[in-house]
């Protein structure tokens, strides 16, 4: 997938992160930040690092409100936290917003975006 970030999301491959996929991550806490990613097929994964200090993002699909996510959940890399299958085979896009909750916690990741992520 092609993906486009869009505020101030910060790029991370420290050893912190080395048990992310390809050993790094993007992260953002400021609520409305997104990334965009156009992908071509039938399926999309998200895979995030979860962990007590992650907050919840908005997920769209081709434009379109899903489902929101909460990353609030006992820290685990490589952690898909959406899935979609089914979709009609050919180009889509996936769009996550970093959600504002009214609380502290809406610190969101993205460690890899895909269709083939277990």
């Amino acid at each position: 997938s092609a993906c486009t970030y869009e505020g101030t999301w910060f790029y991370d491959n420290s050893t912190r992160v080395s048990d992310d996929f390809a050993g790094d991550e993007h992260s953002s806490s400021t609520p409305g930040d997104s990334v965009i990613c156009s992908f071509s097929g039938s399926a999309v994964k998200w895979a995030a690092s979860t962990h007590p200090n992650r907050g919840k993002a908005d997920v769209y699909l081709d434009g379109i409100f899903d489902v929101t996510v909460n990353l609030d959940k006992p820290y685990l890399t490589q952690n898909v936290v959406y899935a979609k299958s089914g979709l009609t085979n050919g180009p889509h896009t996936l769009k996550i917003v970093v959600r504002a909750d009214g609380d502290y916690q809406n610190y969101i990741t993205i460690d890899a975006i895909g269709s083939s992520l277990r």
